[in-house]
């Protein structure tokens, strides 16, 4: 009996780990999680068409609200919290995709810990007030197939990047897997996740 009960506190202590954060408010409806981070931004529980923080949600192109590649786009910094924006069309006002700023902001000042949640492969970030997200590592789509489920995360980036070809449209976005995370840039053809962000709430 004795085994059986350091077994189990053994269990809840795991889970409890590689648990997520519950919300700790809602704006229009969805979820976002306080991690503490010096701009007071606020990231959402989970991704765009997700139901819970573990699914993948939508796989999406940059721009023109996501639901085609968008080749006119005339080069702006950033399409956040405009009608290219598939978090701010879908999770309406205060909601946008996060910038390249926003990415850097979450890598540096959070613990990211490679772990499996319900099966799903990824990333959970904990800020210093101990509260997290979990970032499902839930591959993207290219050519109608998706590739690296399970092995690498690939999140939009708001922020357009003229430095490949000023005559194409390449966007930013964040990659990790297993070994790390960083931003890099590919062509808006890609479908990739988008996991909003608001700022802070009073």
């Amino acid at each position: 009996m004795l085994i059986l009960f350091i077994f189990l506190a053994f269990i809840n202590n795991l889970i409890a780990k590689t648990s997520y954060s519950e919300p700790n408010g809602y704006l229009n409806d969805h979820g976002y999680v306080d991690l503490s981070l010096p701009s007071g931004t606020m990231w959402a529980t989970c991704n765009v068409g997700a139901r819970d923080a573990y699914c993948s949600g939508v796989f999406c192109y940059w721009g023109i609200d996501g639901t085609k590649p968008d080749s006119t786009y005339n080069g702006k910094s950033s399409i956040a919290g405009t009608d290219s924006d598939i978090a701010f069309v879908n999770w309406k006002e205060g909601w946008r995709t996060p910038s390249n700023k926003d990415w850097k902001e979450l890598k540096k000042y959070c613990k990211w810990k490679w772990t499996t949640i319900n099966g799903q492969h990824g990333y959970l970030v904990t800020g210093k007030n101990n509260n997290s997200i979990f970032l499902p590592a839930s591959g993207y789509r290219v050519y109608y197939g998706k590739r690296n489920q399970g092995a690498t995360g690939a999140y939009w980036s708001a922020s357009y990047n003229p430095y490949i070809n000023e005559e194409s449209t390449f966007a930013s976005y964040f990659h990790f897997n297993l070994h790390r995370a960083y931003m890099s840039s590919c062509t808006s053809g890609y479908e990739q996740q988008v996991r909003p962000v608001c700022s802070r709430r009073k």
